[in-house]
């Protein structure tokens, strides 16, 4: 669900997090007291006095817990004011991301990625998880960012709320388990469910219910290059100089490109260096998108 939102069945995750935050200052107030021997915790409900030093680490401890308080609300306003994005608004910053990793060329995919000091936003499916955590741990270690893409690969469109938010609450699960990780985004396999660019309602609501917004794209190889019935715009076996050349000549500022580990692994350094060529800068989609800090 949306931070915030307090949908019917569920406590809202920011009003639980503010009673636990007067809770908690409450008891540090007793104990900060009781420990300095200005008072005890049944002297509260007189005039007390309270040495200066206690006072100050407490209205410090009060201000943080403002901020940290301020920072979650931004978080909140910022996944409700959002469904799906497809490209981002910056003037000079594209996002590579890549898809599924389920097959040896992720690996080689991270390792260009990385010599080249190009972060990439991942969307591994929860399978590929499971059989290579090593993988994205390396990817997070390296500044990576990691987004769900489904537990199994799921087409969406045909599944109920029920499904769709297994498959998507899965991943987190997985994530959580084998990489200690939370993503903030999520991306549908094959676009499923969101063929017009904003998504069907009840698909919507399960991504929502579990904290994550939505993430599309505006430069993709599969259809345009390789998909069966596709145009083929570069010929029937487009070489990795062909991907390349598609992908940058396509790409604007703020772009969003999807591409996929087992059939553009031999592109991504010519994409890279072609895309740095025509001045953009290579950032994550949290940096593209002008997201709060992660999670």
């Amino acid at each position: 669900m949306l931070p915030g939102t307090g949908l019917a069945g569920h406590v809202s995750p920011e009003v639980s997090w503010m009673r636990a935050v007067v809770l908690h200052s409450l008891v540090v107030l007793v104990l900060a007291l009781s420990l300095t021997g200005c008072a005890s915790p049944e002297s509260l409900d007189g005039a007390v006095a309270v040495e200066p030093s206690v006072v100050t680490a407490f209205r410090e401890a009060i201000t943080a817990r403002d901020k940290e308080l301020a920072d979650l609300r931004a978080e909140a306003a910022w996944l409700r004011s959002l469904v799906t994005f497809q490209r981002g608004e910056s003037k000079d910053s594209v996002a590579i991301t890549m898809d599924d990793l389920e097959t040896s060329p992720a690996l080689l995919a991270i390792g260009i990625a990385k010599e080249k000091g190009a972060p990439l936003t991942l969307f591994p499916t929860g399978d590929a998880i499971i059989a290579n955590p090593e993988w994205f741990l390396e990817a997070i270690a390296a500044g990576f960012e990691i987004g769900n893409h489904t537990s199994t690969h799921e087409v969406l469109d045909h599944l109920s709320l029920a499904e769709a938010e297994e498959q998507i609450a899965g991943w987190n699960a997985i994530a959580r388990d084998k990489l200690g990780y939370q993503a903030r985004f999520f991306r549908p396999p094959a676009k499923g469910g969101w063929a017009d660019g904003k998504g069907l309602p009840h698909l919507r609501a399960a991504v929502a219910r579990q904290g994550l917004v939505t993430v599309l794209w505006d430069v993709g190889t599969v259809w345009a290059l390789f998909a069966d019935g596709g145009p083929h715009v570069k010929g029937p076996e487009p070489s990795p100089q062909d991907v390349a050349d598609y992908v940058v000549s396509m790409t604007r500022a703020g772009s969003i490109i999807c591409l996929h580990e087992a059939i553009d692994t031999p592109a991504l350094p010519l994409i890279i260096d072609g895309l740095r060529a025509k001045g953009f800068r290579l950032v994550t989609l949290s940096e593209l998108l002008g997201c709060p800090p992660g999670p």
